[in-house]
């Protein structure tokens, strides 16, 4: 696990350093336009990838290889099957789309236990992605939305070789996930507005250079959170098969969620820095409001993982129903009266009030 953690720590510093190149080389209006049609790329693909995420990680250690294969198969085909409708409104869109399909790969060797494999073909695709840019020199976000297709569109053709997912078709699988997959299809359907809503709201509303602000404060958010989800993820996998092995990890799990926040507060002020300058400093208590919605997230989201691991969803899915109703109000609510710090601050009071609902329905 230690191991793993380093991996995913050197992935989100060379993430960084990919934020680092796009703010060298555009400017903050196209800057803002390309984490805009990334948004709406993701948004797309999120609603399937999510769904299929948290089903992976509860029924392939369970599954043969075989099995597990053919789950892959079908999710790749599903969520292809719609990415690719959706986009044919938007070219820049369908250029995302590698990139958007990408994180199914990494999520089915991450269920499968080939945590190196996934976190080091990560950081490839990260370093290809910068490379490409430094080389090629950028001046527009069609030129960098092309690189990201090359790039992905070969490392995603790699792990079809690499994994060789099975095109038979067993009917038992679709049974077996089936109740669980439609809690967790149904929870997705709100990614979009969590994940990216706040770009939305930016990008149609506020200022030259707050969608890029604000993507960069919730990426020094999520990638905090990431740390977290690695030992997360592992957890769930070892508690489906172990169901002890959760009082285990529940206390090394509070101080390391302790820790990342306080590392979020601290390292957080000269990322903001160092990435985006003085005029980015600014988004600082921003960034504070997300970093206390972390720490909050991370007490409650060991108590509802353990609810998913005993294939109770429901406290999951009524979590990201309910934070959204309250997200997407108090957003448009708050944003009048404080600009950027209103959503940060709607996402903290969204964050507290749906976990105190979801924990509610708990089956123990």
């Amino acid at each position: 696990m230690f191991f793993n953690s380093v991996l995913n720590l050197i992935n989100i510093g060379l993430s960084f350093l990919n934020l680092k190149v796009l703010f060298i080389f555009l400017d903050l209006k196209a800057l803002d336009n390309f984490f805009l049609v990334q948004s709406i790329s993701l948004s797309i693909s999120s609603i399937f990838i999510v769904s299929f995420e948290t089903t992976f990680q509860n029924f392939i250690p369970k599954m043969s290889i075989k099995d597990s294969k053919i789950l892959l198969t079908k999710s790749l085909i599903f969520t292809s099957f719609f990415y690719l409708i959706f986009s044919l409104f938007n070219f820049k869109v369908f250029l995302f789309f590698p990139y958007a399909i990408f994180p199914i790969f990494l999520s089915y060797l991450y269920a499968i236990k080939k945590f190196t494999i996934s976190n080091i073909i990560n950081a490839f695709s990260i370093i290809t992605t910068i490379s490409s840019i430094f080389i090629l020199k950028p001046k527009e976000i069609t030129s960098v939305i092309f690189i990201y297709f090359f790039v992905y569109l070969i490392f995603c053709l790699f792990l079809v070789v690499l994994i060789k997912p099975s095109l038979t078709f067993k009917k038992e699988i679709i049974i077996q996930i089936k109740d669980y997959y439609k809690f967790s299809f149904l929870s997705s359907l709100t990614s979009p507005i969590y994940r990216y809503l706040d770009r939305f709201i930016l990008g149609f509303f506020g200022n030259v250079g707050d969608v890029s602000g604000f993507v960069l404060i919730k990426r020094i958010d999520n990638f905090i959170r990431q740390i977290l989800n690695t030992p997360l993820s592992i957890a769930v996998i070892n508690i489906s098969s172990n169901p002890n092995y959760f009082h285990e990890f529940f206390r090394k799990y509070i101080i390391l969620s302790l820790l990342l926040f306080i590392v979020e507060l601290v390292l957080g002020y000269f990322v903001l820095l160092i990435i985006g300058g003085k005029f980015f400093l600014k988004f600082y208590f921003s960034l504070i409001l997300l970093s206390f919605s972390f720490l909050i997230s991370a007490i409650f989201s060991i108590f509802i993982l353990k609810e998913r691991v005993l294939n109770n969803p429901k406290p999951f899915f009524i979590f990201n129903i309910s934070f959204v109703i309250f997200y997407f109000a108090l957003s448009i609510i708050l944003f009048k009266f404080f600009g950027y710090n209103g959503i940060a601050l709607s996402f903290l009071l969204s964050t507290i009030i749906s976990n105190l609902i979801a924990l509610s329905k708990r089956a123990l």
